[in-house]
């Protein structure tokens, strides 16, 4: 859900309506995300789960600023699709929030998934660990003003939306952390 809203504001700020995006942000993605919600909904009512996946946006007005990727978001259907061919002891599946926050110990994981040795020399370790820092995040501190939160009413929805999906996803992970009940 964040991603989602992080992408709506780095595509929207160069929208050609840049202005009208952000007096009107918050209330434009809450519609955007409710459209696209309704959209999926109604596609799934008349063809399977993977169709709507990716055709359920034929109703959607094309444009940086005129949709979400909703779609994008909804993990447990992308990955079903992957262990459908490739067995699941070759994925190593981790949450981008945890590389953030504990870098050291998710390297440790892949190498040791990996079967390599873990690395000791502190300069590969350092050059290893800068892309953890996310430097190329949408950071810029105007869309972190109050005025740029997301509604409540709009997170109770995504989440409310996202929930069986991710609760498949933890399920058939067996990992709980794909809930994301901590962020």
């Amino acid at each position: 859900l964040v991603r989602l809203y992080s992408e709506f504001w780095y595509y929207c700020r160069s929208d050609y309506r840049v202005k009208q995006v952000i007096r009107n942000g918050p209330r434009m993605f809450h519609q955007l995300v409710e459209k696209s919600i309704d959209l999926f909904i109604t596609c799934q009512a008349r063809h399977s789960l993977f169709h709507c996946l990716y055709l359920w946006q034929e109703g959607l007005e094309k444009g940086r600023c005129n949709s979400v990727k909703l779609h994008a978001s909804l993990y447990y259907l992308h990955i079903l699709k992957w262990l459908s061919v490739i067995p699941r002891e070759q994925f190593f599946f981790i949450r981008s929030e945890d590389l953030f926050h504990t870098p050291h110990k998710i390297l440790k994981e892949l190498f040791s998934f990996l079967d390599l040795p873990p690395i000791t020399d502190p300069v590969i370790l350092d050059n290893l660990l800068k892309f953890t820092e996310n430097s190329n995040q949408n950071v810029h501190s105007e869309y972190h003003e109050q005025r740029f939160l997301m509604l409540n009413e709009t997170r109770r929805m995504a989440e409310s939306f996202f929930r069986p999906f991710n609760q498949e996803l933890a399920n058939l992970l067996e990992d709980q952390r794909f809930l994301w009940n901590d962020v």
